[in-house]
């Protein structure tokens, strides 16, 4: 066998129990608040999700925040432009809801139902009726 033993291998494995700085949770509670998910963030950083959800953060704070029309307007070029949605939030500073939000996009990417509640139901109430009765 190995002479090191187990510790010889942790670095090959990626097991090296690193630890990081609260600059590191600071950038990640960052970009979470800004509304990316932990995964992205942790992807973006290089740091494996399970550790950054170990680090107990809280979830995005700024659900409803209010930005300015010059930046709906830019977001929207941008994404015209062929810019991804993600960069769009980084380069902005705004969050995923509120962009998916200008955008029309749900959060798969699908086109959001922009017919009011009203309709929808109505629509759920023929649907149902043409079934039972075809």
């Amino acid at each position: 066998m190995m002479e090191g033993g187990l510790s010889d291998l942790l670095p090959i494995i990626g097991m090296t129990g690193q630890h990081y700085t609260g600059q590191e949770k600071a950038k990640v509670r960052a970009m979470v608040q800004y509304g990316l998910s932990k995964r992205k963030a942790a992807e973006i950083l290089n740091i494996a999700p399970s550790t950054i959800w170990r680090w107990n953060l809280p979830p995005s704070t700024f659900k409803n925040v209010e930005y300015p029309e010059r930046t709906r307007q830019e977001a929207i070029s941008l994404y015209k432009s062929g810019m991804s949605r993600l960069k769009i939030s980084i380069r902005l500073g705004v969050g995923m809801r509120a962009l998916n939000r200008w955008l029309g996009k749900s959060k798969d990417g699908r086109e959001f139902n922009m017919y009011p509640l009203a309709v929808k139901q109505q629509a759920r109430r023929l649907a149902r009726d043409k079934s039972k009765n075809p």
